[in-house]
């Protein structure tokens, strides 16, 4: 079955409480660092994050 599903950035916000509860790495990390990798890389995207580091 394909179903089309769209799929929208996470506010900044968001990514920072997330991504500060998901990984110890990241819980003391200060907002202006995960914003920045956000931009680099994960781009809102909470897959892109659970997945850096993977191969």
């Amino acid at each position: 079955m394909y179903i089309w599903q769209e799929f929208e950035r996470i506010p900044m916000a968001e990514v920072c409480q997330v991504v500060t509860a998901f990984h110890p790495v990241w819980a003391n990390a200060e907002p202006d660092l995960i914003e920045a990798v956000d931009a680099e890389a994960a781009h809102g995207s909470f897959r892109s994050w659970a997945s850096c580091g993977r191969q």
